[in-house]
Protein backbone atom coordinates (compact mmCIF):
# COMPACT_ATOMS: atom_id res chain seq x y z
CA UNK A 1 0.00 0.00 0.00
CA UNK A 2 1.36 3.56 -1.01
CA UNK A 3 2.70 5.38 2.14
CA UNK A 4 0.24 8.16 1.55
CA UNK A 5 -2.49 6.01 2.28
CA UNK A 6 -1.92 5.07 5.68
CA UNK A 7 -3.35 8.16 7.22
CA UNK A 8 -6.65 6.36 6.05
CA UNK A 9 -6.59 3.14 8.27
CA UNK A 10 -9.45 1.18 8.46
CA UNK A 11 -11.51 2.92 5.08
CA UNK A 12 -11.84 1.81 2.14
CA UNK A 13 -8.98 2.18 -0.30
CA UNK A 14 -10.89 4.07 -2.94
CA UNK A 15 -12.09 6.39 -0.09
CA UNK A 16 -8.42 6.69 1.25
CA UNK A 17 -6.94 7.48 -2.47
CA UNK A 18 -10.03 9.99 -3.15
CA UNK A 19 -9.22 11.92 0.55
CA UNK A 20 -5.99 12.15 -0.29
CA UNK A 21 -5.79 13.28 -4.14
CA UNK A 22 -8.88 16.05 -2.76
CA UNK A 23 -6.36 16.92 -0.03
CA UNK A 24 -3.06 17.42 -2.53
CA UNK A 25 -5.18 18.76 -5.16
CA UNK A 26 -6.43 21.51 -2.48
CA UNK A 27 -3.01 22.10 -1.60
CA UNK A 28 -1.82 22.45 -5.20
CA UNK A 29 -4.56 25.10 -5.77
CA UNK A 30 -3.74 27.30 -2.22
CA UNK A 31 0.09 26.76 -3.67
CA UNK A 32 -1.38 28.60 -7.05
CA UNK A 33 -0.22 26.05 -9.22
CA UNK A 34 -2.33 22.97 -10.74
CA UNK A 35 -2.03 20.70 -13.85
CA UNK A 36 -4.69 20.90 -16.21
CA UNK A 37 -5.49 17.19 -15.51
CA UNK A 38 -5.88 18.56 -12.20
CA UNK A 39 -8.27 21.16 -12.77
CA UNK A 40 -10.30 19.01 -14.89
CA UNK A 41 -10.54 16.78 -12.14
CA UNK A 42 -11.75 19.52 -9.93
CA UNK A 43 -14.16 20.90 -12.52
CA UNK A 44 -15.56 17.62 -12.65
CA UNK A 45 -16.03 16.89 -8.75
CA UNK A 46 -15.97 19.86 -7.03
CA UNK A 47 -19.24 19.12 -5.85
CA UNK A 48 -17.98 15.75 -4.30
CA UNK A 49 -15.40 17.27 -2.87
CA UNK A 50 -17.24 20.24 -1.26
CA UNK A 51 -19.58 17.88 0.55
CA UNK A 52 -16.77 15.85 1.40
CA UNK A 53 -14.59 18.36 3.07
CA UNK A 54 -17.94 19.96 4.56
CA UNK A 55 -18.46 16.21 6.35
CA UNK A 56 -14.84 16.53 7.90
CA UNK A 57 -15.42 20.06 8.97
CA UNK A 58 -18.79 18.76 10.77
CA UNK A 59 -16.99 15.65 12.15
CA UNK A 60 -14.00 18.01 13.35
CA UNK A 61 -16.48 20.59 15.05
CA UNK A 62 -18.52 17.82 16.80
CA UNK A 63 -16.11 16.16 18.15
CA UNK A 64 -14.60 19.43 19.84
CA UNK A 65 -18.31 19.96 21.25
CA UNK A 66 -18.48 19.33 25.38
CA UNK A 67 -20.15 16.04 26.56
CA UNK A 68 -22.48 17.87 29.65
CA UNK A 69 -23.10 14.45 30.82
CA UNK A 70 -19.88 13.43 31.86
CA UNK A 71 -18.24 17.38 32.30
CA UNK A 72 -20.85 18.46 34.48
CA UNK A 73 -21.57 16.09 37.54
CA UNK A 74 -20.16 17.90 40.50
CA UNK A 75 -18.00 15.82 42.77
CA UNK A 76 -17.31 16.51 46.97
CA UNK A 77 -14.05 16.63 48.42
CA UNK A 78 -13.60 16.97 52.30
CA UNK A 79 -11.07 19.87 53.16
CA UNK A 80 -8.64 20.38 56.48
CA UNK A 81 -6.77 23.74 56.94
CA UNK A 82 -5.92 27.25 58.66
CA UNK A 83 -7.97 30.74 57.50
CA UNK A 84 -4.99 32.61 56.50
CA UNK A 85 -6.64 35.51 54.93
CA UNK A 86 -10.53 36.89 54.24
CA UNK A 87 -11.18 38.85 51.07
CA UNK A 88 -14.80 40.73 51.98
CA UNK A 89 -14.82 41.97 48.44
CA UNK A 90 -14.44 38.93 46.65
CA UNK A 91 -16.12 36.80 49.57
CA UNK A 92 -13.31 34.15 49.64
CA UNK A 93 -10.82 32.74 52.03
CA UNK A 94 -7.26 32.01 51.72
CA UNK A 95 -6.97 28.59 53.25
CA UNK A 96 -3.87 26.56 54.02
CA UNK A 97 -5.14 23.10 53.86
CA UNK A 98 -3.71 19.75 54.37
CA UNK A 99 -3.90 17.16 51.50
CA UNK A 100 -7.48 17.04 49.63
CA UNK A 101 -7.61 13.25 48.93
CA UNK A 102 -8.15 12.43 45.21
CA UNK A 103 -8.46 16.27 44.23
CA UNK A 104 -5.29 18.53 45.34
CA UNK A 105 -2.10 18.25 46.85
CA UNK A 106 -1.08 20.75 50.63
CA UNK A 107 -1.04 24.32 49.29
CA UNK A 108 -2.16 27.64 50.47
CA UNK A 109 -5.00 28.58 47.48
CA UNK A 110 -8.10 30.81 47.61
CA UNK A 111 -11.86 29.53 47.80
CA UNK A 112 -14.91 31.04 47.27
CA UNK A 113 -17.65 31.12 49.44
CA UNK A 114 -20.98 31.69 48.41
CA UNK A 115 -22.34 31.29 51.34
CA UNK A 116 -23.11 35.07 53.05
CA UNK A 117 -23.87 33.21 56.30
CA UNK A 118 -21.12 31.10 56.34
CA UNK A 119 -18.66 33.67 55.10
CA UNK A 120 -19.54 36.17 58.22
CA UNK A 121 -18.45 33.24 60.48
CA UNK A 122 -15.27 33.06 59.51
CA UNK A 123 -11.75 34.46 60.75
CA UNK A 124 -8.26 34.56 60.46
CA UNK A 125 -5.96 31.84 62.26
CA UNK A 126 -9.46 29.50 62.34
CA UNK A 127 -8.76 25.98 61.76
CA UNK A 128 -11.97 24.62 59.45
CA UNK A 129 -13.55 21.11 58.20
CA UNK A 130 -15.22 21.81 54.87
CA UNK A 131 -16.51 20.26 52.10
CA UNK A 132 -14.88 21.44 48.60
CA UNK A 133 -17.43 21.27 45.66
CA UNK A 134 -15.76 20.93 42.16
CA UNK A 135 -17.33 21.16 39.02
CA UNK A 136 -15.20 21.13 35.73
CA UNK A 137 -12.59 23.80 36.70
CA UNK A 138 -15.00 25.68 38.72
CA UNK A 139 -15.04 24.92 42.57
CA UNK A 140 -16.23 26.68 46.48
CA UNK A 141 -16.43 25.16 49.73
CA UNK A 142 -19.77 25.06 52.19
CA UNK A 143 -20.50 22.90 54.97
CA UNK A 144 -18.16 24.69 56.73
CA UNK A 145 -17.36 23.80 60.93
CA UNK A 146 -14.85 25.86 62.67
CA UNK A 147 -13.23 23.77 64.93
CA UNK A 148 -12.49 24.84 68.77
Amino acid sequence: MDYRFRRFVGMPLAVARQMTMIICHFADLLEGGACQPCLKWLALHSGQMMSRLLFLLVCLLSSCAKMPDRLGVEKKFQLHGVIMRLDQQAQTATIKHDEIKGWMEPMTMEFPVPSKDEFARLSRGQTVRATVFVRDLDYHIGDIQIEP
